[in-house]
């Protein structure tokens, strides 16, 4: 069962990190996998030109707040290690991110089962699969036969890395409720800092 964690962890932070290396591999560097990934780099590098998002294209004269969040955490990590917004926006902090959901829900898992071979079945699943747990499907698809193989076998393995958001969201949202379970006064500040 460790193998079989490792293994799905491991490539599912290779797909995690698959448009920065398709970038990489075909010398596309505009290549993007969604509209999404666009504003989160425009985002990212106004942030990192301006220090904040006055002059951006698509804030200007309205509060579109869609990939503020981690576009402003791209753009000044970027600013201050003096890496690319690609290298961190496309490759490390999606993985850190996707550890960090990886990781809180295997605690979540473990607090509730306390049984190790199905914490690391039920994490290995995860992995694989993280976009259940972040929006699509919901009961009424997963019940559809026809849609089954759609979302399982296309969707859901790519769906949270195209969704940097998501996936942001969904590691704090999942160590927030892990700091709630396994204990709410020791973990205050853990979670007050989270959210």
């Amino acid at each position: 069962f460790k193998i079989l964690f490792l293994f799905s962890l491991i490539s599912s932070i290779i797909r995690t990190n698959s448009l920065y290396f398709a970038r990489i591999i075909q010398s596309k560097p505009g290549l993007l996998w969604n509209v999404d990934l666009g504003f989160t780099l425009s985002h990212s590098q106004n942030v990192l030109q301006y220090g904040s998002l006055k002059n951006s294209l698509t804030m200007s004269g309205m509060s579109e707040a869609y990939h503020i969040g981690p576009s402003y955490i791209y753009g000044i990590l970027s600013s201050y290690f003096k890496l690319g917004v690609d290298i961190l926006s496309l490759f490390l902090l999606p993985t850190i991110f996707f550890c960090a959901f990886i990781f809180a829900s295997k605690m979540i898992v473990n607090t509730f089962l306390n049984n190790k071979k199905y914490v690391l079945l039920i994490s290995s699943f995860i992995c694989f699969t993280p976009g259940l747990f972040l929006g699509e499907p919901n009961l009424r698809t997963i019940l559809n036969s026809s849609l089954i193989i759609k979302n399982f076998a296309y969707n859901l393995p790519f769906q949270f890395s195209t969704m940097q958001n998501s996936m942001f969201a969904g590691s704090a949202i999942l160590c927030i409720f892990y700091f709630l379970i396994s204990s709410f006064k020791k973990n205050i500040y853990l979670i007050f800092s989270t959210s």
